[in-house]
């Protein structure tokens, strides 16, 4: 926008703005919201050498730069090497996180207490459209008392519901405030119109039903006065809004048994290669497959509360999705192999030595051989499990596990795989064998399986079919 390098990328905005528009109030809207110029320009400038080399290599190319003749390149400018075109699953760049995480239990309460302060300040706005601030709510309760109890109902539940409304109502109070509307309470009147400003702003399909919930929410816990939310008018337009923008809603896939096999395999085969921080990475992701856990549920979990027996892997996960008040959901992983290789034992031998009192199970990767001192986290997490995976597909390929021409269908398979692929594996399969409700129930922790086992049916007409040809056999013989 400017060849001056020297300009701020707001003032290379203003400086251009007056040739692309002389519509006074299109101008003042932009202006007014300089600030987050410069932060998407920072995020630009920090990506730009990026996809520019992912565009070279999109386009058959590689990136270079001149040769520079008695000169050292400095660190920050080594040229990051790119994936040839076509190519997935290479092993992550840089070196992970730097941070040294003791308690993700202390982590997320510190984010449950900043989230909690903002949602204090927003009751401190509602004044006394907000019942939590009426005195007389308090009448035998010293102020300190009071104030603690105040603080404990804006830091109820999980971190990221409070974050997500908070940061949900903010945006309406905002718009509101500059539309004069009301929000000490809402009136559905300030609902619709910032609904409709959303959805004329092109919001996804997932974006109104969020922001109705918020509205709800916070409304509900500041024990404020809360227009209908079952308003035709509202369900009309977030019922358009999906009808237009929805996609259909992908399953996560469950991973066909010869990539387990892989894994299984992969695990030996890196703990020769001294590369053992990958293999304990590997035996946690069969931990997960095996006992149908959530990628979060395998994180909280105290290795402490691990015991290895001759028949199963005994442990406690702290917190899941739906068990948040640390009373603890059991799980065992059979000492059981597709394979024949006993990854449980080998993966328990080489994680002993990492057994402590943390409130994790294991660590981000940092290389092969070493982990950070952060627990794993999901996207680089992902980015590692897809790497292992096809390592794996090589391994069992070697080993005469895989056929040649199965090798691609896998691969393809791993570029689809997200950590819930983890969850649904032995649920999909149990499904499909037509194994006893409850069976599959109590292996993934529902309180009632038969409303949950067809979820897990990822073939669901297969199922009919199946149950068919049984009946019409068991007709045929009688």
């Amino acid at each position: 926008m400017s060849d001056d390098d020297f300009d701020s990328a707001d003032e290379r905005l203003s400086a251009l703005l007056p040739a692309l528009t002389s519509d006074q109030d299109v101008l003042d809207k932009i202006l007014v919201r300089l600030e987050m110029v410069n932060i998407l320009a920072d995020m630009v400038t920090r990506s730009a050498s990026r996809v520019q080399a992912e565009i070279a290599s999109d386009l058959g190319y590689g990136s270079a730069e001149p040769p520079r003749v008695g000169a050292k390149r400095a660190a920050s400018q080594s040229i990051v090497a790119v994936q040839p075109p076509g190519s997935f699953g290479m092993m992550p760049s840089g070196s992970g996180s730097t941070a040294q995480v003791s308690s993700i239990q202390d982590s997320e309460h510190s984010e449950k207490k900043k989230w909690g302060r903002r949602l204090a300040q927003i009751c401190d706005r509602a004044g006394s459209a907000a019942g939590i601030n009426d005195p007389a709510q308090c009448i035998g309760l010293a102020p300190a008392e009071a104030a603690q109890l105040r603080s404990l109902a804006f830091e109820a539940g999980g971190f990221r519901t409070i974050r997500q409304n908070v940061r949900n109502w903010e945006k309406f109070e905002e718009w509101s405030a500059g539309k004069g509307l009301r929000v000490y309470p809402p009136t559905i009147v300030a609902v619709m119109s910032y609904a409709s400003h959303l959805s004329d702003q092109g919001c996804g399909p997932a974006v109104l039903p969020s922001f109705k919930y918020a509205v709800g929410w916070i409304c509900k816990r500041l024990a404020m006065s809360c227009p209908e939310m079952g308003d035709v008018r509202l369900k009309a337009l977030i019922d358009r809004v999906h009808s237009e923008r929805g996609k259909e809603l992908k399953e996560a896939i469950p991973l066909p048994p010869k990539l387990v096999v892989a894994l299984e395999v992969v695990l030996p085969k890196l703990i020769l290669e001294k590369k053992n921080a990958a293999a304990i990475t590997v035996w946690w992701v069969l931990i997960l497959i095996y006992a149908s856990l959530r990628f979060d549920d395998g994180v909280h979990v105290a290795p402490s509360s691990l015991e290895m027996t001759s028949e199963a892997l005994l442990g406690v996960v702290w917190q899941t999705k739906v068990e948040r008040k640390k009373r603890g959901t059991r799980f065992a992983v059979p000492t059981c192999s597709i394979s024949g290789v006993e990854w449980l034992s080998m993966g328990w031998d080489l994680f002993k030595p990492h057994l402590s009192d943390r409130d994790y199970f294991i660590w981000e990767l940092r290389s092969e051989k070493e982990f950070t001192e952060a627990p794993v986290t999901y996207s680089r997490g992902l980015s590692w499990l897809k790497m292992l995976m096809l390592k794996g597909i090589t391994e069992a390929r070697i080993l005469k596990l895989v056929e040649v021409n199965e090798v691609e269908a896998l691969e393809r398979t791993v570029r689809e795989v997200t950590w819930h692929s983890m969850r649904v594996t032995m649920l999909s399969e149990a499904v499909k064998a037509q194994v006893d409700d409850k069976i599959v129930g109590l292996q993934a922790n529902w309180k009632d399986p038969s409303q949950l086992v067809l979820k897990y049916a990822r073939q669901r007409k297969e199922l009919s079919v199946a149950m068919v040809k049984n009946m019409t056999e068991k007709l045929r013989q009688s």
